[in-house]
């Protein structure tokens, strides 16, 4: 029987490499195959140059510290995300695994192992079931929530799922001791500490379900030596702290910043705002906040879920409880109320609620039935609540929010774990596992393995529209510019003035170049965030480092606060990758219609000029428009010969893409939004965006062009003379 399991286990992995190879490149498993990673515009770049610095860095104490990046106190990279444990053991063999190679498409590998390995072992444990484990085992790897963090988000650390998965395993592994339980459980609290601090809580809660687990909250344990174990752990955990570099210049917490938005929604599980990851369902609009509650289940266990429902209801005689009765009443009068709450185009999500509802209540009431632990009930209960947050949503509606002081002393933990929509983590782990174990123990496992398999093609199919795109077809020029390639000869260190570039600081640190900050999670250090102010008031006021590179991305800001001459490059311009669609994009003015709407206009009056594009630090209001509407007008009044070669770039960014509508009417016409936007990548390519191309009709008569593109593709260089 021993040996079968094995077996098994062997064939689940057999079966769950060939569903990553289904969503992922085998080229991002090459360690020097590196342009993917370089290509991404995700937190991967953060990742990977701040991996790239310590191992090119001496060694330092904390160990995870480099002083390459937040030049010169330095940073631990902790708070760039590059996964210490991994990076600290690439560091020591940095002789043959080179500081230039990345370790991510291995590490996405080993996370899909292990999230196989102990979802197998969960399983097993739970229902004693080889075959129901196999099959029960590979849904872990066809969570849409992984998917996406890793393809859309770039969060590789979070891709440790395995880390919830096994926290259950130990959890709910009946045949261990409390004292083996506390000394995994602190096990685990080192390796989250190792990869990413966000799955302590996880690991945290369980903990201290598995000591509350079948008894009273004040009961003693007879046995003290647990005691003994959770305070040992706690001194490991400091020093691992210590050692990994944790005090080290700890990042700034950025208040409330995101929380409540940050959130889970009502509707999250089953309405998709991401089309790429549902081929069978149809999806919502886009809302770039929807991102860190992105719980989607995907079509296949979404279906299992309501088979869970259905089954259930009947299976359990639900109809001849009171209690159960009292439970879906309140939830129907409930989903009532939201409907003179939601807009019209929310009412249909409604029944989706109702039966999320059930669902989670059907969960907890059979969960409670054969676990008895009602710590783990209110954990889960907690948990979905913080999920949620103070602003409650469904579908575009906001159902409920009030505002929450920063000066509440429970607001702490808010701020540090603000993205909140990330601790339904938990629950999508836990409900996969009820379902598989309340099915398993209904029906035959022929019958539940047969439903399993059909579950998993269901899944595969409805993912089908991310398989193999992951790592695949990047092509990444370094240096991507010469002007750039020039500038860095001789320098030593890199400030920003303004936003920072990570691409730009990795061409730096390649050339052995510092860097006064780099983006890290949750802000810079007050300190170091003064000085890197300091530098850049020395800067306005013409007090310059020979040695320094200085790069900025607002040219206004520039010809307002600085004094002194600059020779700007490229025509004020600069993209990473050449845009090959657009041949004279190095002639452009860039004008910021934000900070400077008069120059603006100003300036289209003051000459003529081939070509000039408009940017805006974010969404455009009605008064935006206006500016816009007016410039429109003073273009087509005051400069009437355009050559057919004039080109219109308008340039957005920061905040969720909207369609403009442009209605002031002019003499030749009206400006409106058409029927496609188009937008240019960085490599050149041009492709269908979220929002709509803009004609202009008194213009395109003269052949003029418009198109929006991305800020953060943009930065402007200038070299001091």
């Amino acid at each position: 029987m021993e040996s079968n399991g094995k077996l098994n286990i062997w064939i689940a992995l057999f079966l769950g490499t060939g569903i990553f190879f289904f969503f992922f490149s085998p080229k991002i498993l090459i360690p020097w195959e590196t342009d993917w990673c370089l290509n991404s515009k995700s937190d991967l770049l953060q990742h990977q140059w701040g991996s790239h610095a310590l191992r090119t860095d001496e060694w330092h104490f904390p160990l995870c510290v480099t002083k390459k990046l937040n030049y010169p106190e330095g940073v631990s990279i902790v708070y760039t995300d590059s996964n210490p444990l991994l990076s600290l053991t690439a560091k020591v063999f940095k002789n043959t695994f080179k500081p230039d190679y990345q370790f991510w498409g291995l590490w996405y590998l080993l996370c899909w192992g292990l999230q196989l390995y102990f979802g197998y072992n969960l399983i097993q444990t739970l229902t004693k079931n080889e075959p129901l484990s196999l099959f029960g085992s590979l849904l872990f790897l066809l969570l849409p929530t992984l998917l996406f963090r890793i393809i859309f988000k770039g969060h590789s650390n979070l891709g440790a799922f395995w880390i919830i998965t096994w926290s259950f395993f130990i959890y709910f592994n009946h045949d261990w001791s409390l004292n083996k339980k506390q000394i995994l459980f602190w096990l685990l609290y080192l390796i989250c500490l190792g990869i990413h601090a966000y799955f302590l809580p996880f690991v945290a809660l369980l903990h201290i379900a598995s000591i509350t687990k079948n008894r009273p909250f004040f009961k003693p344990y007879k046995n003290s030596n647990w005691i003994l174990i959770n305070l040992v752990g706690v001194i490991l955990a400091v020093l691992f702290c210590w050692v990994l570099g944790y005090f080290y210049y700890p990042a700034k917490h950025q208040g409330l910043n995101g929380y409540g938005w940050l959130s889970l929604r009502l509707d999250s599980i089953f309405h998709l705002r991401y089309a790429e990851y549902s081929s069978l369902l149809p999806s919502g609009s886009y809302d770039y906040t929807e991102s860190e509650g992105f719980q989607f289940l995907g079509a296949g266990i979404l279906f299992m879920s309501l088979c869970f429902v259905i089954l259930y209801a009947i299976k359990e005689k639900v109809h001849r409880s009171k209690a159960s009765l009292i439970a879906i009443l309140t939830f129907g009068i409930m989903c009532i109320i939201c409907t003179f709450q939601v807009i019209e185009s929310d009412k249909i999500l409604i029944i989706g609620l109702f039966l999320s509802f059930i669902w989670h209540f059907f969960i907890l009431r059979y969960l409670y039935s054969w676990d008895k632990n009602i710590g783990l009930l209110l954990i889960y209960i907690i948990l979905l609540l913080f999920s949620l947050t103070q602003v409650v949503r469904l579908g575009e509606s906001t159902l409920f929010s009030f505002e929450l002081s920063e000066k509440s002393p429970f607001i702490k933990p808010l701020q540090t774990f603000r993205s909140s929509g990330r601790f339904y983590w938990f629950h999508l782990t836990l409900n996969l596992v009820v379902m598989i174990k309340y099915l398993g123990e209904k029906f035959k496992f022929q019958e539940v393995s047969l439903g399993l398999f059909i579950i998993i093609l269901f899944q595969l199919t409805d993912l089908s529209g991310i398989s193999s795109r992951f790592g695949a077809g990047y092509d990444f020029k370094t240096p991507p510019n010469a002007t750039l390639n020039t500038l860095m000869i001789g320098k030593k260190n890199l400030l920003f003035v303004g936003n920072s570039d990570e691409n730009i600081t990795g061409i730096a640190l390649k050339k052995g170049i510092t860097s006064s900050w780099f983006y890290t999670a949750h802000g810079l250090n007050p300190i170091i965030q003064k000085r890197v102010n300091d530098e850049t008031e020395d800067f306005y006021h013409s007090r310059l480092h020979p040695n320094w590179l200085y790069l900025c991305d607002n040219l206004m800001s520039l010809r307002e606060n600085v004094t002194h001459k600059i020779v700007f490059t490229e025509t004020n311009y600069f993209t990473l990758n050449e845009c090959t669609t657009c041949t004279n994009i190095n002639e452009f003015n860039f004008l910021d219609l934000k900070l400077h709407p008069n120059f603006v206009m100003d300036s289209l009056t003051s000459e003529k000029m081939e070509s000039f594009g408009i940017f805006s630090a974010g969404n455009l209001n009605n008064k935006d428009i206006n500016i816009l509407n007016s410039i429109f007008e003073k273009a087509r009044l005051k400069l009437p010969e355009f050559s057919k070669k004039t080109s219109f770039l308008m340039v957005f960014s920061q905040g969720k893409h909207k369609q403009i509508e442009l209605s002031k009417n002019t003499n030749e016409g009206s400006i409106k939004s058409g029927k496609y936007l188009y937008t240019i990548k960085s490599d050149g390519e041009v492709v269908k965006l979220y929002l709509n191309k803009v004609y202009m009709n008194f213009w395109n008569k003269a052949g003029i062009n418009g198109y929006f593109i991305d800020q953060h593709e943009i930065l402007h260089l200038f070299h001091i003379e």
